[in-house]
Order: structure tokens, then sequence, then C-alpha cells
């Protein structure tokens, strides 16, 4: 279970067919029916609420062997690092979504081997174009099929 709210709108940034922004999932209303794409983006709020716990539990542990403003420092020093990392991270979280997404929509939308191999590479498209990632659309193909 995901602790999520969807929203169904036409207010989805041009491009896309769903965003997430923490546990906020909005998803064009004319994609109601696709699971893939919200399996896809209950992902990336799993992913948002594994880092919060994350970010929960550090916090805590630190403050007991360090003061507070050195805990508050290691995070802060966390925060630049995955700022800095923040392609990576992206890519990471992008391939796994849209693996997610393709298994998902293989499972319940009878496709041919063509048809799993086109949605595949539109997905590797998407992360090659969508995201500012500097990567090929062979190379996120690779990463999603693999």
């Amino acid at each position: 279970m995901t602790l999520a709210l969807i929203q169904y709108t036409s207010n989805v940034p041009a491009g896309f067919s769903g965003v997430t922004y923490g546990p906020w999932v909005r998803i064009r209303t004319d994609k109601r029916d696709d699971a893939g794409l919200l399996a896809h983006e209950l992902l990336h709020v799993n992913q948002f609420w594994a880092a919060v716990l994350a970010f929960m539990c550090w916090l805590p542990a630190l403050c007991l062997y360090i003061d507070l403003d050195a805990a508050l420092l290691l995070v802060l020093g966390g925060a630049i690092l995955a700022l800095l990392r923040r392609k990576t991270l992206t890519l990471m979280a992008e391939v796994d979504a849209y693996r997610l997404q393709l298994k998902t929509t293989t499972e319940t939308v009878p496709l041919s081997i063509a048809e799993t191999e086109s949605r595949a590479r539109l997905f590797a498209t998407f992360i090659s174009t969508k995201y500012g990632l500097n990567i090929t659309v062979t190379d996120a193909l690779k990463l999603i099929t693999e």
C-alpha cells in the first residue's frame, strides 16, 4: 500500500502523461485506465517516502552520537551530495519506474513481442530526452530491459 494522493487532471506538464511531487500524483484524465503509468508514478511516491524515512531515521541516530549542529551539518552535506548526484539518482529512479511500467503494462494488456519491444524503446526515448540525463536511447534501453 502506498500513501499517495492521486489526481486525474488535464493539468499535467506538456509531454508527460503523469507526474509525481512527493506523495502527490497527477495523471492525465485520458490515462485513467493505464495501470502501468499508475504503477510508475506510485513507485516514485514510494521512492519519496523511502527518502523521508531515511532522513527521519538517521537524524535522531546522529543526534545521539554528536551534537545537533553537527548532525544537521551532516544531513545538509548529504542533501548537497544528493543534488550533485541528481542525474544519477534520477536515472536510477526512472529506470526502475519504466521497468515497472513495462512489466505492469505487459501483465495487464495483451501485447505482442514487437509491441512490448516498441513500448520499451519508447520508454528509453523518454529517459534519453525528457530528464536531461545525457544518456542515449540505446543505453537507456539496455538499462530498462536488462
